[in-house]
């Protein structure tokens, strides 16, 4: 057999690295290519060290990779991931394939790199819309394999599911746990009650922290203050996870009954701690520990029916966490802040909400702006260029707050 069509020293580039991609490594290993190089939001250096691949962020693997497959979920973030730019820094003669969401492809952009010979082959089975519409461009791309979406709709797969099925449902009648419940376990209401004004706050912290690291999570440290921690905090624990994991996961993919075990299998270290009470009544602090970036810290707490994010890496803050927010890292000098109000209104993005943590003047502040609309990334990158104390930008997105009439801040 001709060596170029071997897997010796091709280097595969793991884009999602769940069960499938998990499972796509140990092949990719078994048929001795070079190296298995990995992006995974979720995933840190340590972990894929243990599994023998390695983790790194998108543009290397993308700039590295002889052969891409995507096993990402579909979000927002996602979509149109593979689009021209991205395929522009890819290897000449790299091979793709699209085995997890459709929509994670730019169709036209694709096909126009198999026309090129830039990609040289792809091999697709999900598609933007399903069936596959007869004027799909990918009818019209050369060295293309096109396969129905077939999921586990094999005869082989859904024998497999209606076994697990039964075998579960005995689990349950002779006293065992159910393995795959989908909603949260029960809970007695007199110990849900007093910690019921934190959940949703616990939730916005997890998805603040998630979308405010750069790389793989590796340990996440959640501590506990004040009254809340006189009661079982282990739910508030679990809708942490949730928040962190669903931040960049497909809509519903993370409930409270799989938001601990998903965490596990990403290799993320969970640890609680009770500490000592601060000047708020109730605090619920949220480290994690990412290979790039270092340690990202939140606190927030309920303030008269509100959630308040009240620090921020060490910077005290009195924000409420919703909407669009950036999170801007800057050095403390005079006229900074007007310029990063006008740098934003030339380009017609609307102020809704500021606020700004310093702990020494002269030092650096922490400037969290809440705007009407989402914005490009293209647009944190220019206002670091134009505003000389901005050192970082970062956008979260969170639901509207709700005001809870009625509850107690414990």
């Amino acid at each position: 057999i001709n060596a170029e069509y071997m897997g010796a020293g091709k280097t595969i580039g793991i884009l999602g690295f769940g069960n499938i991609g998990r499972k796509v490594a140990t092949y990719a290993k078994a048929f001795g290519l070079k190296k298995v190089l990995v992006y995974d939001p979720f995933v840190s250096a340590e972990v894929g060290r243990k599994l023998g691949v390695e983790v790194s962020d998108l543009n290397s693997v993308i700039a590295e990779a002889d052969i891409l497959t995507l096993h990402l979920p579909g979000t927002p973030e996602t979509k149109k991931m593979i689009n021209k730019a991205l395929l522009a820094k890819t290897k000449k003669g790299v091979l793709i394939a699209n085995v997890a969401r459709g929509e994670l492809v730019d169709e036209a952009a694709l096909v126009e790199a198999l026309k090129s010979g830039h990609v040289a082959a792809a091999a697709i089975d999900v598609f933007t819309k399903e069936p596959v519409p007869k004027d799909s461009p990918y009818f019209q791309a050369p060295n293309i394999i096109l396969t129905p979406h077939l999921g586990a709709s094999t005869q082989e797969a859904q024998v497999k599911v209606a076994v697990d099925v039964v075998e579960q449902v005995i689990d349950v009648l002779r006293g065992g746990p159910a393995r795959t419940a989908v909603n949260i376990p029960s809970m007695r209401p007199e110990l849900l009650e007093p910690i019921q004004p934190f959940m949703e706050i616990a939730e916005r912290l997890g998805a603040l922290v998630s979308q405010l690291t750069k790389s793989g999570i590796s340990r996440l440290i959640i501590e506990y203050s004040g009254r809340v921690a006189k009661h079982d905090t282990s739910p508030l624990t679990t809708i942490i996870l949730k928040g962190l994991l669903q931040a960049k996961a497909e809509p519903g993919s993370v409930n409270f009954v799989n938001a601990p075990l998903i965490a596990k299998e990403k290799g993320i270290e969970c640890i609680t701690n009770i500490v000592p009470a601060t000047e708020y009544s109730s605090l619920i602090t949220v480290k994690a520990s990412a290979g790039v970036g270092g340690l990202v810290e939140v606190s927030g707490t309920s303030v008269e029916g509100w959630d308040r994010l009240v620090n921020v890496n060490g910077f005290s803050l009195n924000c409420r966490p919703e909407g669009h927010m950036l999170f801007i890292t800057n050095k403390d000098e005079p006229g900074r802040i007007g310029e990063i109000g006008s740098f934003l209104g030339q380009r017609g993005v609307n102020i809704a909400s500021f606020d700004l943590g310093r702990v020494q003047r002269g030092g650096m502040t922490t400037i969290v702006i809440g705007v009407d609309q989402r914005m490009d990334e293209s647009i944190f990158l220019e206002l670091c260029r134009k505003v000389p104390s901005c050192i970082s930008v970062a956008c979260v997105e969170l639901p509207p707050l709700k005001r809870k009439f009625g509850v107690s801040n414990l």
